[in-house]
C-alpha cells in the first residue's frame, strides 16, 4: 500500500508543529529549572534574614530586661525605698541609656490601696530631657494591667524570684507606642513591686524595614512582620496599623510557620498570593518574627528575562 505523497505545506507545517513541541518543552523545562532555582535563593535569602532580625531584637529585648533587673535590685540592696530615691534611680537609668526611653518602679502599698509609682520618661521632642510623671496619674489598676505590674506580680507570687521577669504588651505613652520589659522587686522572699524600662517600639519597626529593604535590593519583595504567641501583631512593615488585636488571619498566618518543624512552609498551593513563610522565634518576649513572600515574586523573576528578550525582539521587528 503506498501512501499518499505530502506535499511542501503539509511538510512545513508537521516541521513547524513539531519544532514548536520541542520548543515549548525546552523552555517550560527551562522555566521550571529557573523557578526552583529562584525559589532556593528566596527561601536562603528569607530564612537567613528572618534569623538575624530575631536574634537582633531579642538582644535588645534582653537589654532592656537586664536593666529592669538592675533596677529592681538597686531597689532591693537599699532596703525600704521612698519615692525620692526611686525617682533618682530610674532618672539615672535614663541619662546612661538614651535608647530607654521609659522607667518606672511600683511598690505595693497597704492592703486594699494602690501601688505607689514612681515614673520617669523621656521627652518626645527634647530627647535629652527627662521628665518626672505625676504618680497619681498612673496607678490605676488598667494602666498597672497594661504596664505589665499585674502579670510579673501574679508570676512572682506563684514562683518567687524564680518566675523573672516579662516583657509587657506595646502601649501608647505620650504618643508614642512602648514596649515595657519588667522585672520583680522581692524582699525577704515576697513581692513588694516591680520595675520597668521601656523601649520605642519605632526601634523595632526601624529593625524590620531595615531588613525589608535589604530583601529588596536582593530582588525579593517580602513583608515581615512580629507577631505575639496569639498571632496578634506587634509590628509589621504591611502598612497596617501595627497595634491591634489578634485576628483569625494573622493566627492562621503562625500556625503555618509553627507547623513548618525547619520554620519555612510553601503555601502555594492555597492561593496566589501565597507563597513561602519563614519564621524564626524571639524568646526573651515570646515572639515570632515572620517573613513573607508571595509566590508571584518568585515566578515574575523567572520570567523577566524572557519579557526582556520579547521587547528586544518587538524593537528589532
Amino acid at each position: 500500500m503506498r501512501f499518499p505523497t505530502l506535499g511542501i505545506g503539509p511538510r512545513i507545517l508537521i516541521l513547524g508543529t513539531v519544532t514548536l513541541a520541542i520548543l515549548t518543552v525546552l523552555v517550560w523545562g527551562a522555566y521550571t529549572r529557573g523557578v526552583e532555582v529562584l525559589r532556593g535563593s528566596a527561601e536562603e535569602a528569607i530564612r537567613g534574614r528572618t534569623q538575624a532580625l530575631a536574634a537582633e531584637l531579642d538582644r535588645s529585648s534582653l537589654e532592656a530586661l537586664t536593666a529592669a533587673r538592675g533596677l529592681a535590685l538597686a531597689v532591693e540592696d537599699g532596703g525600704v525605698a521612698d519615692g525620692d530615691r526611686c525617682r533618682a534611680l530610674a532618672r539615672g537609668l535614663l541619662e546612661g541609656r538614651p535608647r530607654f526611653i521609659g522607667a518606672w518602679i511600683a511598690l505595693e502599698g497597704a492592703a486594699g490601696s494602690a501601688p505607689a509609682l514612681y515614673a520617669c520618661r523621656r521627652d518626645a521632642i527634647d530627647t535629652g530631657a527627662i521628665d518626672r510623671l505625676p504618680s497619681d496619674a498612673l496607678t490605676t489598676q488598667a494602666v498597672l494591667g497594661s504596664m505589665g505590674y499585674e502579670r510579673v506580680r501574679e508570676a512572682a507570687t506563684e514562683g518567687g524570684r524564680a518566675a523573672g521577669g516579662t516583657v509587657a504588651k506595646v502601649r501608647r505613652d505620650d504618643g508614642r507606642m512602648v514596649i515595657a520589659h519588667v522585672w520583680p522587686i522581692m524582699s525577704g522572699g515576697r513581692f513588694v513591686g516591680a520595675a520597668a524600662v521601656s523601649c520605642a517600639l519605632a526601634e523595632w519597626e526601624s529593625g524590620l524595614s531595615r531588613v525589608r529593604d535589604r530583601l529588596a535590593r536582593a530582588g525579593w519583595s517580602a513583608t515581615l512582620s512580629v507577631l505575639g504567641p496569639e498571632g496578634e501583631v506587634i509590628a509589621t512593615t504591611s502598612g497596617e496599623d501595627a497595634v491591634r488585636g489578634d485576628s483569625p488571619a494573622w493566627r492562621n498566618l503562625l500556625e503555618k510557620v509553627r507547623r513548618e518543624s525547619d520554620g519555612l512552609g510553601d503555601s502555594r498551593s492555597r492561593s496566589d498570593d501565597d507563597g513561602l513563610l519563614a519564621g524564626a522565634e524571639i524568646p526573651t518576649p515570646g515572639w515570632t518574627v515572620v517573613a513573607q513572600l508571595a509566590w508571584s515574586a518568585i515566578t515574575s523573576r523567572a520570567q523577566r528575562p524572557d519579557r526582556k528578550s520579547t521587547r528586544l525582539n518587538s524593537s528589532h521587528a
